[in-house]
């Protein structure tokens, strides 16, 4: 997931059997895609570089859009509020979801 899919809302992903992504891709290519499955998932750790630009990356729209500064500051002080900080150097972050965080619980 790219920021910030994932963070605040649960998103839709294709759920990786025990088989590992080689098997799965294969059967795919072979047209069997019936044991595809999808569940909700969050991210449990955010990884940050808040000195490149602002950039948003969509995986599900595939489009990219730029945002303000202060809009991609107001974003992290709001994952910082479901995240401990575990790192922060040189403004680069990483954030571990709380576990007493109402948005913890797995969907």
């Amino acid at each position: 997931m790219i920021f910030p899919e994932g963070v605040f809302e649960p998103v839709i992903r294709p759920r990786l059997e025990a088989e590992g992504i080689p098997a799965l891709l294969t059967r795919c290519l072979k047209g069997d895609r019936s044991v595809v499955g999808m569940e909700k998932v969050q991210a449990d750790y955010v990884v940050l570089d808040q000195k490149r630009a602002p950039w948003i990356l969509s995986q599900l729209k595939s489009d990219v859009a730029m945002i303000s500064k202060n809009e991609f500051d107001e974003m992290i002080k709001k994952a910082e509020q479901i995240y401990d900080v575990v790192h922060e150097e040189d403004g680069f972050l990483i954030l571990k979801r709380k576990a007493t965080s109402p948005e913890t619980k797995k969907p």
